[in-house]
């Protein structure tokens, strides 16, 4: 059947509402009572136990819909804990991230490779972070708006 894990999806609480009704047409479920974060104003967690290879089924429906969110799955037998992101820049582009924890640093052999060359250093560094930065929740509302309306404009486009 798979590699089946923990998974957690954190949504901004104004969404709350909206994904729970795509969890529930969608087929899947999700945990009662699942502990909510320190912000509970702000977001909220749905967890869900069993998911093949931490992956949620419904998730290209909250981007359609234009709901960011983070979805974290535990570690598996064939796979690393990582977390899967959606979020929407400010011209209403849609910016999908899949992170692996694995990811998070610079190998030390390479890091060994360039000591020699600060310039190279740097841009290694650079290089990582922009690869590894996903957007701020802060204005994620409106830009989920912003891709809608572009959209409705061109259904096409992403």
């Amino acid at each position: 059947m798979g590699d089946r894990t923990y998974v957690i999806l954190q949504v901004l609480r104004d969404h709350e509402d909206a994904v729970g009704d795509i969890i529930e047409k969608s087929g899947w479920k999700a945990d009662e009572g699942y502990p909510q974060p320190a912000d509970p104003h702000r977001f909220y967690l749905f967890g869900f136990e069993d998911v093949n290879y931490g992956e949620l089924g419904f998730l290209p429906d909250l981007e359609e819909k234009g709901i960011p969110y983070d979805s974290s799955w535990a570690s598996g037998d064939e796979y690393g804990e990582g977390t899967r992101s959606c979020r929407f820049d400010s011209e209403g582009n849609k910016i999908v991230k899949e992170l692996y924890d694995a990811d998070a640093g610079i190998p030390l052999f390479k890091l060994m490779e360039l000591l020699h060359d600060f310039t190279a250093l740097a841009t290694a560094i650079r290089e990582k972070r922009d690869a590894l930065y996903v957007l701020p929740w802060d204005e994620q509302i409106h830009n989920g708006k912003l891709f809608l309306t572009h959209q409705l404009i061109n259904p096409t486009q992403e």
